[in-house]
């Protein structure tokens, strides 16, 4: 679902909307992970707000689902806070 949204995402331009109406088309005609969905759903949501890639977007998302407080990557923007909940540490970057 994750590598479908991302595609239909890049190269077909599909809204957060549109594929928000996907998703609950495949929810409601596929048995599916929910913990996917929300995952999947969660990561549209913060990708309207941030500039990041849609797997960096799993990621974090998988992060705020799971009710992390700091994600350490060196790859992402070192002290941001997303949705007031998750802050994003770069464990080789000294403060």
């Amino acid at each position: 679902m994750s590598e479908f949204c991302n595609v239909l995402r890049k190269k077909f331009k599909f809204t957060t909307k549109q594929l928000n109406l996907i998703l609950q088309d495949f929810e409601n005609n596929f048995q599916l992970s929910r913990t996917a969905t929300e995952q999947i759903k969660t990561a549209l949501i913060i990708s309207d707000q941030y500039k990041y890639s849609f797997y960096d977007f799993l990621v974090i998302a998988g992060a705020i689902l799971s009710d992390c407080a700091i994600l350490f990557s060196e790859d992402l923007q070192n002290n941001q806070t997303i949705l007031n909940k998750l802050k994003i540490v770069n464990p080789f970057k000294l403060s």
